[in-house]
């Protein structure tokens, strides 16, 4: 029963105040909007990377001459390698027909031979698809027998990995911004409230209210306003991305876990930074 009676209190001082509070949720959302947008960049970047990477695979271009024998034990060497999923022999016919079928029949037209080379379209495993397992990889099949070149886009693999190194950075950074601007703001908030209620709070004192009475309806009306604040940043969020010009299969919005710790993740900080600013003030 006094517990109920703490929680029915922190509402209704939350329903007291509902100008200032308005706008204290107000620049909580925009804060948490902030984080969320940058989440959900940070979500479809790693998408569409996992994406590529799954396409990306090592061309393995064979020596001009080399025998069946040879192609059998270097197609098993390859394969027996932990991070090769799957290697696929392509002949010189099969990569001239392939040529003829992007760039037309005229091509090789008037050529004494096939010049283009046998090769291994080699697959990693997906968990081993980094940009250096596969430039390490790619330089170990180099130095095999019978292979004379090998690629796998070194250069866009690694801006790539750089790109998603960054985002990843910005995140922690924006991360960090938003977790200081909600302490700061909630803060302040409980701060100036807990000082408007000083004389409530000494009678409250003297006529023998526990540390509770007093702690707890502050401490949930911070945790109430954080956890608003967060639900309506995702809630523009969401209204930003379903009205986004631009729509794809491969765009996705948050998942409901992500959505939850968002929210839980804001009524904690808001909790947290309400029980610091009450310590300081009572």
């Amino acid at each position: 029963m006094r517990d109920s009676y703490l929680i029915k209190q922190a509402i209704y001082g939350i329903f007291q105040r509902w100008k200032a509070n308005l706008t204290l949720v107000g620049c909580l959302a925009s804060s948490f909007l902030v984080l969320a947008i940058f989440l959900l960049i940070t979500l479809n970047l790693q998408n569409i990377t996992e994406k590529l990477k799954g396409e990306a695979q090592i061309e393995v271009y064979l020596l001009d001459g080399i025998t069946p024998e040879q192609i059998v034990l270097l197609r098993s060497t390859i394969q027996g390698y932990p991070e090769v999923e799957k290697v696929i022999f392509k002949s010189k016919e099969e990569a001239a027909t392939q040529m003829e079928d992007y760039l037309g029949k005229e091509i090789l037209k008037g050529l004494d031979s096939n010049p283009l080379p046998a090769s291994f379209q080699v697959s990693l495993r997906e968990e081993q698809r980094k940009f250096p397992i596969i430039s390490r990889v790619s330089s170990e099949i180099q130095n095999l027998d019978g292979v004379e070149e090998v690629e796998f886009g070194r250069e866009w693999l690694s801006k790539l990995d750089n790109a998603w190194s960054v985002f990843l950075t910005v995140d922690w950074i924006f991360g960090i911004l938003v977790t200081l601007s909600v302490v700061l703001i909630v803060s302040n908030f409980i701060r100036v409230t807990v000082l408007s209620q000083t004389e409530s709070i000494r009678v409250m004192k003297l006529l023998g209210a526990s540390w509770k009475d007093i702690h707890l309806p502050l401490l949930l009306q911070g945790m109430i306003l954080s956890g608003l604040g967060g639900l309506l940043g995702l809630l523009l969020t969401r209204g930003g991305y379903a009205l986004f010009p631009i729509k794809s299969a491969s765009l996705t919005f948050l998942s409901f876990h992500m959505m939850l710790g968002l929210v839980l993740g804001g009524m904690i900080l808001g909790g947290g930074s309400s029980l610091w600013s009450i310590k300081k003030l009572v």
